[in-house]
């Protein structure tokens, strides 16, 4: 999506002007030695950003396969700009507000369009917020299974943030932004499932202390053959009792235990994919592009000559 491709346009500037009032031109010069990794160190205008690795084991069972080709190891990384994106397009695009639930669509479209922070030169635009701030690293794998008319595609994303808290405010989000598209309230535990529209399939969200993986598939029993370590049940059927005769996995907690409990927040949103727009969407294991060097360096081209033009007048 276009708003994440700007990402390091609308930020580099403010992050440039940061380093030269803390650390002089060689701050920039260093900076462009060695370009921002992830979009979160430009974001937070923290050259020292915490990120960590991602740790993932392939427990699919059926015929699920990775596609090891894909991104790095099979995987994409998606990045807290991409995440952001994701969460703001669901009140631009459907009317789900779902960054602040509290609030109206159009308050939370405003919240990436009207910042508090404004350019001299043309607008900027802001992508951070409590949803996504705590970003540590992530990895999207996506998967496929069977062939022809038979052809399955899902995908495993797995999060990691730097406290339980950030976890815990990504899931709640993420559950937020799943819930707008289907009828039925979030259970803890269990697997979500949307029947139709824009991102149907079935949905897995879990959070293990400051991990939070998501797991789709085009139907509830894929989720649990694509991770069938995580705790979660199949949906409850209509008369309260599960699809399998299970029990709720959760403890109806979300503290700092790491547990993954309810976190009572039902009022929903999208099941979009991870970077924002086209992403991995509800059907298929798409790549998520992350942020990428590419993209970072010319972002800071772009802001550096910005600042040395403002200099000189």
């Amino acid at each position: 999506m276009l708003q994440t491709v700007l990402q390091p346009y609308s930020d580099g500037a403010l992050y440039v002007e940061e380093l030269v009032e803390e650390g002089g031109w060689e701050a920039v010069n260093e900076t462009m030695t060695n370009p921002p990794g992830s979009t979160a160190e430009v974001i937070h205008r923290n050259p020292d950003y915490e990120t960590r690795n991602v740790t993932f084991e392939d427990t699919a069972t059926g015929d699920w396969e990775t596609y090891p080709d894909q991104g790095v190891d099979g995987a994409e990384t998606t990045g807290e700009a991409s995440m952001f994106v994701m969460f703001w397009y669901q009140s631009l695009e459907y009317g789900y507000p779902v960054l602040e639930p509290e609030t109206s669509a159009g308050a939370n479209v405003r919240i990436h369009t009207q910042p508090d922070e404004e350019l001299q030169t043309r607008a900027n635009y802001n992508y951070a917020h409590e949803s996504t701030d705590g970003w540590a690293g992530d990895e999207l794998y996506p998967y496929r299974a069977g062939d022809g008319d038979d052809a399955r595609d899902g995908y495993v994303w797995v999060t990691e943030w730097q406290t339980t808290a950030d976890a815990a405010d990504f899931r709640e989000t993420y559950v937020e932004m799943v819930t707008a598209h289907g009828d039925d309230e979030y259970e803890a535990g269990r697997v979500y499932e949307i029947d139709d529209g824009d991102f149907p399939g079935a949905y897995g969200v879990v959070r293990d202390g400051t991990r939070v993986t998501i797991v789709h598939a085009p139907e509830p029993g894929g989720v649990l053959e694509l991770r069938p370590d995580a705790d979660l049940a199949p949906p409850a059927t209509g008369d309260g009792a599960s699809g399998d005769g299970g029990t709720d996995g959760a403890d109806g907690t979300n503290g700092d235990d790491g547990s993954d409990g309810d976190d009572g927040n039902d009022s929903g949103s999208d099941g979009d994919g991870p970077d924002g727009s086209s992403g991995p969407d509800a059907s298929t294991g798409d790549e998520a592009p992350g942020f990428g060097v590419v993209a970072g360096l010319l972002g800071l081209l772009a802001a550096v000559s910005l600042l040395a033009r403002r200099s000189r007048d």
